[in-house]
Order: C-alpha cells, then sequence, then structure tokens
C-alpha cells in the first residue's frame, strides 16, 4: 500500500515521454493523473512537483504561455514546502521555468537564472550547471571563463 504513494514519479516519467514523442493531449491526461495521486496520497511534494511541470510541460507546447507559467512556477514552488525534498525535481522545474522565462523574454528570467545557478552549485548538479550556461547564453549574456 505505501507504493501506491510513489505512484505519481514513474507516471509523471512516463508522461514526459509520451510528450517528447509528440503525444501531447496523452501526455495531458497522464501527467493529470499522476498530479491527483500525488495530491491526493500527499506523499511528498516532489511527486506533485514533477506531475505540475509535465502540465507546464504540456501547456508551452501547446502555446498556452500563461498557463505553462504558473504551472512551472508552482512545480518549483511545491518543492520547497516539503522537508524531504529532491533537490533535482526542484532544479528541473526551475530549468525547465528559465527555458520558458528566456523563450518568452519574461523580466523574471534573469532572476531565476540566478537562483537556477545557486542550486544547481550549491548541491554539485553539472548538468544544470552546464544547462545554466546555455540559458545564459540564450539570455545574451557572455559568461566569462571561470563560470563557463
Amino acid at each position: 500500500m505505501h507504493w501506491i504513494g510513489f505512484r505519481p514519479w514513474p507516471e509523471a516519467l512516463r508522461a514526459e515521454v509520451a510528450l517528447r514523442c509528440g503525444q501531447l493531449d496523452r501526455a495531458d491526461q497522464m501527467f493529470q493523473e499522476a498530479h491527483a495521486l500525488a495530491r491526493n496520497f500527499q506523499y511528498s511534494p516532489c511527486w506533485e512537483s514533477a506531475a505540475a511541470r509535465g502540465l507546464g510541460l504540456v501547456a508551452a507546447a501547446n502555446g498556452v504561455v500563461d498557463r505553462a507559467l504558473t504551472w512551472l512556477d508552482d512545480a518549483y514552488g511545491r518543492c520547497a514546502r516539503g522537508t524531504a525534498t529532491y533537490q533535482w525535481v526542484r532544479c528541473n522545474a526551475l530549468d525547465s521555468l528559465c527555458e520558458l522565462a528566456i523563450a518568452n523574454a519574461m523580466p523574471a528570467a534573469p532572476a531565476w537564472l540566478a537562483a537556477f545557478e545557486e542550486q544547481a552549485g550549491r548541491f554539485g548538479m553539472h548538468g544544470f550547471l552546464a544547462r545554466s550556461v546555455e540559458h545564459r547564453g540564450n539570455l545574451g549574456r557572455s559568461m566569462t571563463s571561470s563560470a563557463a
């Protein structure tokens, strides 16, 4: 019975596969189910965050930027509410938030990028640090050799 609370995590990953394969309606349904299950069990805000991030990605893929921003911001903030959060899930949400913000020239993009760089650096997530360099380039700012 305790493993049912874990189910939203692999379901969100399966939904992301559907999303990456261009199956937007299927991905949306799968993310909705994962999100509902995670909220119902209240097992971990990380599983809610993973599903909320996915819903944001689906909204972005459908061109609904305001909804995407709401979901991605929620996904990022949700992990901060728990005591036992997976920092990777939180950085992953922030990575997606940065990507959306930069692509849409949102004024908050530099602040979210700074938070992303700080968190990725603090937890030694080198892959996310590399993504932050890519985001910074997309933001139109050059990197110093020490930061790169």
